[in-house]
């Protein structure tokens, strides 16, 4: 799942977590945003010049685009309302860890933590959930 899991609210979100955790399914989250307050000074930042410079090349092409980007600029404000709203929903690493605390066992392993990425300040927060490799098999790490 890439950046959506911020989109679940916490019962919607034990739940997915749950049911991977159940049927002993491997399960990835990978969010695409910088946990707030530094993600949000980056998104205040970023994304309306993103959009200026970007729009163009949307696809599918639509006058109304470019009308609502340039003419009269709703775009940007729309786009980044979006990205702080998404940058102050995103779970923290205490967050996810009260989601899974009750979702442990001997076969199955979660792994929580950030992605860094050079000159990204943070990282990208990340969760892993699979099935424990067995004792004696051989797994490529």
């Amino acid at each position: 799942m890439f950046s959506a899991f911020h989109h679940f609210r916490p019962a919607a979100a034990k739940s997915i977590l749950k049911d991977a955790f159940d049927h002993r399914r491997a399960i990835c989250i990978f969010e695409s945003g910088v946990s707030p307050p530094l993600g949000i000074v980056l998104a205040i930042l970023l994304i309306p010049v993103n959009v200026l410079l970007l729009m163009p090349f949307a696809r599918p092409f639509r006058w109304s685009y470019l009308a609502f980007t340039y003419l009269i600029p709703l775009m940007p404000f729309i786009i980044l309302w979006d990205g702080i709203v998404s940058h102050l929903r995103l779970y923290s690493t205490k967050e996810i860890n009260e989601l899974t605390k009750d979702l442990q066992a001997p076969d199955y392993v979660w792994d929580a933590g950030f992605i860094h990425i050079s000159g990204l300040p943070g990282g990208l927060p990340y969760l892993i959930g699979r099935p424990a490799p067995r004792q004696g098999s051989h797994s490529i790490e």
